[in-house]
């Protein structure tokens, strides 16, 4: 099944139905002079690949830090009700999946990307 989902996209993409993503790399010289990375994320979109943000204090802290600049920030957890609470309390997305389930994480990848127009940056951790 998941062949065939990326077999569709690849098709897609060849057609020109689909841009190729957009991917950001930071670096301090691509920030306004003057201006902190914070400004230069505003508006990013922003995927957290963990196995467990709500969880994990350095996955939970990014998050946070990335919505108050301003990012658009979804990310992944196993833990469903406390991944709702952490996307409640920051103005965030919670996708409840493991990790280690290649569909669903494609599955909610294409969800992103459907409904942003895209994912600009993805961190993993």
């Amino acid at each position: 099944m998941a062949d065939n989902y990326l077999e569709r996209r690849m098709d897609d993409y060849r057609a020109g139905k689909l841009s190729s993503p957009r991917r950001k790399h930071l670096t301090v010289s691509s920030a306004a002079p003057g201006a902190d990375a914070a400004t230069a994320l505003e508006g990013s979109r922003v995927l957290i690949r963990c196995h467990s943000t709500s969880s994990s204090p350095r996955a939970s802290a990014l998050a946070t830090m990335l919505a108050s600049a301003g990012c658009r920030v979804a990310f992944t957890d196993t833990d469903s009700h406390g991944g709702t609470l952490l996307a409640r309390s920051t103005g965030t997305q919670c996708h409840p999946i493991d990790m280690a389930d290649e569909v669903a994480l494609a599955r909610s990848v294409a969800l992103i990307e459907r409904r942003w127009g895209g994912i600009d940056f993805t961190v993993d951790i």
